[in-house]
C-alpha cells in the first residue's frame, strides 16, 4: 500500500471525529448568540431605496426586505417584463409597497443616470442605492476574451449609479 494512502486512512477517522466535535460544540453557542442578539429589524420607512438588478436573485430579495421594513423601492434592471414580475412580487409580500421600476442596461452610464433620474422624479430623492447588478460568462479563463472582460467589468465594476457631488 501506498504511504499516502495508508496515512489518508488513519487520519481520517480523526478529522471526522474533530469536525464532530466542533459541530456539537458549535451549535449550542451559535443558538445562544443568535437568542441574545435578537434585536428589533431597521426601520427604513421614509427612504427612497434604489435597486439595480432588482428583477431577480439577491436584488429582489433585498427589495422585499427594504419593502417590508417601509422602504419606497425603485428596481432597475434591462428587461421590462422581469422588472414588472418582480414588482408583483414585492407587492404580493407587502401591499402597501411603493414600488417603481426603471429599465436600463448598467453597463451604460447613460442609461443609469436616466433610470435614477426618473425614478426619482417618480418616487423622490434616492437615500439607498444597492449596486446587485451582476454578470459572469462561464468559460475557461483562457477562453475568456478581451470583450469578455471588458462586459464583467463594465456591469460589475463600473455598474454603479452615476457619482454625483453630496446636496449643500
Amino acid at each position: 500500500m501506498d504511504l499516502a494512502f495508508c496515512t489518508l486512512l488513519l487520519t481520517q477517522p480523526v478529522v471526522w471525529l474533530l469536525v464532530v466535535a466542533v459541530a456539537i460544540i458549535q451549535s449550542p453557542v451559535t443558538l445562544l448568540a443568535s437568542l441574545l442578539s435578537r434585536r428589533k429589524p431597521r426601520s427604513f420607512r421614509g427612504l427612497h431605496v434604489l435597486i439595480s438588478g432588482g428583477s431577480e436573485g439577491i436584488g429582489l430579495e433585498l427589495a422585499k426586505q427594504c419593502a417590508a421594513r417601509g422602504a419606497t423601492v425603485t428596481l432597475v434592471a434591462r428587461t421590462r417584463s422581469k422588472l414588472d414580475a418582480a414588482r408583483a412580487s414585492v407587492l404580493e409580500e407587502t401591499p402597501s409597497a411603493n414600488v417603481g421600476v426603471q429599465t436600463a442596461d448598467v453597463s451604460q452610464a447613460a442609461q443609469v443616470a436616466q433610470a435614477v433620474e426618473l425614478g426619482e422624479k417618480e418616487l423622490g430623492p434616492v437615500d439607498v442605492c444597492i449596486a446587485s447588478a451582476g454578470a459572469s460568462i462561464p468559460k475557461y479563463f483562457e477562453d475568456l476574451t478581451h470583450d469578455d472582460f471588458a462586459k464583467m467589468m463594465n456591469v460589475n465594476y463600473f455598474g454603479g449609479p452615476p457619482q454625483r457631488p453630496p446636496s449643500p
